[in-house]
């Protein structure tokens, strides 16, 4: 089940494309365009600094859709979504080709006390963060765990999750508007931006 705000009475800068020519394709070549400019964007160079393709994405994606040139939930619209998670999982996956079982058995125990230690202090600091903001702790602990498997785990997960609580496409609704933009922002903090810095602090340490 794929739940689709109505957003028609929401006014926007530009009109909105009549529904008989706001075809799925024509759609996809708007989100291919706004790509494209991010790619353009990831190439700019702030003195030393270069940022991430994915975080223009994010930015331009929002001011996109807030102007009305990209229609909201524009991938489920163009029955596009689940296909997009799919490729998106592939190149996570292809990061894994050259995994040996000799490489995995060599650093399986470290990683598992890694990721225990490494979950032991998220959940310490959402509880932190849950007081500070005033938000719920399972939440925050949510968030938090972005770090472990980041995008497009998080949306996948946060939207199974909301479809398995409920059949209602109403409560549904409101449990992704709820959830849903906290994991995807959660997970671009957490493994696009700050694992990447603080990567470059280690990488001067070696």
């Amino acid at each position: 089940m794929t739940v689709v705000n109505d957003d028609s009475k929401v006014k926007k800068l530009l009109p909105r494309v009549p529904d008989k020519y706001n075809t799925p394709v024509f759609m996809l070549c708007k989100l291919g365009l706004v790509a494209w400019f991010a790619s353009l964007a990831g190439q700019l160079k702030f003195g030393s600094v270069v940022i991430s393709p994915a975080i223009w994405a994010l930015v331009f994606g929002v001011i996109f859709c807030a102007v009305g040139f990209l229609d909201t939930n524009i991938l489920n619209r163009a029955n596009s979504y689940w296909i997009s998670m799919f490729a998106l999982m592939m190149i996570v996956f292809d990061g894994l080709k050259n995994l040996t079982p000799a490489m995995l058995k060599s650093i399986i125990g470290p990683m598992v006390i890694l990721i225990v230690i490494g979950v032991i202090g998220m959940a310490v600091f959402s509880f932190i963060i849950a007081k500070i903001f005033k938000m719920s702790f399972y939440l925050a602990f949510a968030n938090g765990l972005t770090a472990l498997y980041g995008f497009p785990a998080d949306a996948i997960i946060s939207e199974s999750t909301c479809e398995a609580l409920s059949d209602d496409p109403d409560e549904v609704n409101y449990l992704m508007s709820k959830i849903f933009p906290s994991m995807i922002i959660g997970g671009f903090t957490t493994v696009t931006i700050t694992s990447v810095f603080l990567a470059g602090i280690f990488a001067t340490l070696l």
